[in-house]
């Protein structure tokens, strides 16, 4: 099968090429997740194939092995697989249920492996040409230094959606990685405005877990935490509850702060009827390569996960995204969201739903990001790199930039944030006398509340009985459990 490449792609393998030109030795290649990058991956494979040049492919995780060779037998490219027996003989397994034949040759110009199975091997492989960093984000950890290092001539190309460690750390040479030089593909705006990639609206549900004083673990939050202040019966029926008003047995994902959550909400959706299946890093090649495929074809509705699908997997029927992982990782976020953009026939939008508020640290998913090899400080709430200047309506729950003055949605009028609301509030509260308390406390419905609100002359009376309404909740849900 040829490539065909789109203009963009196009593009950015030309880039790639005139860096070499220039003298730059390991460029690296920013595109949004659905850009296609492993297309173009794909396509310098197959120069590389016919030039004879010996050239290796490298993933960080080996369940991406076997979806990076599934991608390269798409095209008819001829490789071979660098890791573990099972591994090798899954891979060729999908590759003649999908294709007919496998494409796997042990005499092949072109190696597929995983950096810590390569780290062990390389005494017994070629001596490597062009190196190809997929994921390329991880790339500055001791291996996989070392592999570059072992191969001196040879020239590095690296790739992803989100050119940014957690950690802060720069992916440059000059901070202690790798690459010499940024090539920005087209942003996830340019992308949706053109038709490659579905326009996201995200909606943030009003009941989520209390994440006050939540420990942070190897730069981000604690996992096992998350798990244990989400494991509750009213968090967990909001979220299938919001799954079936706001995009109903549309394919979903959905992304857990650990295996055992990510099983636990499995099991929930199960139980309210729908089909789900949860999937793993221990799970067997094939049984994780055929949930994702169960998925794609419809024979689930939710896919739940920590992590295995966050990166990598290519599902374009998919159409929303639940996000059960609170994260301080820029990179991470988009590349949960971004899962569920890829365009598909009939599919219009993608429905984000934000249990978790990543939206509230990171900005929206379309907003543009200034990416950069030098690294940067963390980051606080306003300093991801958007503006993060958004607005929730307090009808819907969706979320949309604070230049639009009436919900994309619903069409309410956009009245003041969730965050200023809860700052009149607290002016309320703490001048208010005695007996207006007493008297907002008879009001116990939400039209008592918004009358009560009237009364007393609020300019938002709707916006205040919904924040003082969901506040009762909440302290109610705290009692319980």
């Amino acid at each position: 099968m040829t490539i065909q490449l789109r203009d963009y792609q196009e593009k950015a393998v030309k880039d790639v090429r005139q860096a070499y030109k220039e003298g730059f030795k390991a460029p690296f290649l920013t595109a949004p997740t659905g850009a296609g990058k492993t297309v173009m991956l794909a396509e310098i494979c197959a120069s590389a194939s016919i030039k004879k040049t010996h050239t290796i492919l490298l993933v960080h995780r080996q369940e991406l092995v076997v979806q990076t060779a599934k991608t390269l037998a798409k095209f008819g490219i001829e490789h071979s697989i660098i890791a573990p027996a099972k591994v090798v003989q899954n891979a060729i397994r999908i590759q003649v249920e999908q294709f007919k034949r496998s494409f796997f040759r042990d005499e092949s110009f072109i190696y597929i492996a995983t950096v810590q199975t390569l780290v062990r091997r390389m005494a017994d492989l070629p001596k490597f040409d062009l190196l190809l960093i997929d994921e390329a984000h991880h790339g500055v950890a001791g291996t996989w230094l070392k592999i570059v290092k072992s191969y001196p001539g040879a020239r590095v190309l690296g790739v992803s959606a989100t050119p940014e460690r957690l950690d802060g750390q720069g992916l440059g040479i000059h901070c202690g990685g790798i690459f010499d030089v940024l090539i920005e593909g087209p942003t996830i705006g340019e992308l949706i405005e053109r038709g490659y990639l579905t326009r996201p609206r995200v909606y943030c549900p009003p009941i989520q877990a209390d994440f006050d004083g939540l420990k942070t673990i190897a730069g981000d939050f604690d996992r096992k935490e998350q798990e244990k202040r989400l494991n509750k019966p009213r968090i967990i029926g909001d979220v299938i509850a919001h799954y079936r008003k706001y995009c109903d047995g549309v394919p979903a994902i959905a992304f857990c702060p650990t295996v055992e959550y990510a099983k636990y909400v499995a099991d929930n959706f199960n139980a309210a009827g729908y089909r789900a299946a949860s999937i793993d890093g221990k799970m067997d090649d094939y049984a994780r390569n055929k949930a994702i495929d169960d998925l794609g074809n419809g024979r689930l509705d939710v896919l739940t996960s920590c992590e295995i699908v966050s990166e990598g997997t290519d599902i374009p029927v998919v159409g929303a995204a639940i996000l059960l992982r609170k994260t301080k990782s820029l990179g991470l976020y988009l590349q949960q969201v971004g899962r569920a953009l890829r365009p598909y026939p009939g599919k219009t939008e993608t429905i984000i739903l934000d249990h978790v508020g990543n939206c509230n640290e990171h900005g929206l998913p379309d907003e543009p990001h200034k990416w950069t090899l030098d690294g940067r400080v963390r980051r606080g709430r306003s300093g991801s790199g958007g503006s993060l200047a958004c607005r929730q309506c307090l009808n819907c729950y969706a979320v949309y930039p604070s230049t639009v003055t009436v919900c994309p949605v619903c069409g309410t009028p956009a009245s003041k944030t969730k965050i200023e609301i809860e700052e009149v509030e607290g002016e309320l509260v703490e001048f208010q006398k005695r007996a207006e308390k007493i008297e907002r406390g008879r009001a116990k419905t939400m039209d008592e509340l918004i009358e009560f609100g009237k009364q007393k002359g609020m300019k938002n009376p709707a916006a205040w009985a919904w924040y003082v309404y969901n506040g009762r909740r909440a302290k109610e849900e705290r009692r319980r459990f």
